[in-house]
């Protein structure tokens, strides 16, 4: 397998889910799951939303998961503006049968954001 063919797990919770206006830009990405991501917290920049990490957010973020090749990863970091505006970290999420995996997810921290307006639902699309 050759580096091209590589594919990443990648979490999205904004304008990159399905019905959001950067959807396109996930390309050929295999969707794998819709869920609920606990110990992060969301915020509104205004038109999009940024997480941060929370271990004691009181409600769970809504999440897409995806497979993507390489090309649709480097797509992302652009968009996200990696590394200089979002940072992004792996963690560790379950599939539906439970079968855990490392999947990217782009943040901020908590005190880039700490003005910012919550979005208490952990639900963007349904926000916007």
């Amino acid at each position: 397998m050759t580096n091209q063919q590589e594919k990443t797990y990648v979490l999205v919770y904004g304008t990159l889910c399905k019905g959001g206006y950067n959807h396109d830009l996930m390309g050929e990405a295999e969707f794998l799951t819709s869920l609920k991501l606990a110990g992060f917290s969301m915020v509104s920049l205004g038109s999009y939303p940024a997480v941060y990490m929370n271990n004691q957010a009181e409600k769970a973020i809504h999440a897409e998961l995806y497979l993507v090749d390489q090309a649709t990863f480097a797509r992302l970091d652009q968009l996200e503006g990696y590394p200089d505006f979002y940072n992004r970290s792996q963690i560790e999420v379950k599939l539906a049968n439970g079968q855990p995996i490392k999947a990217w997810i782009y943040h901020m921290s908590q005190e880039e954001l700490s003005d910012k307006e919550p979005v208490e639902e952990g639900d963007w699309l349904a926000k916007s």
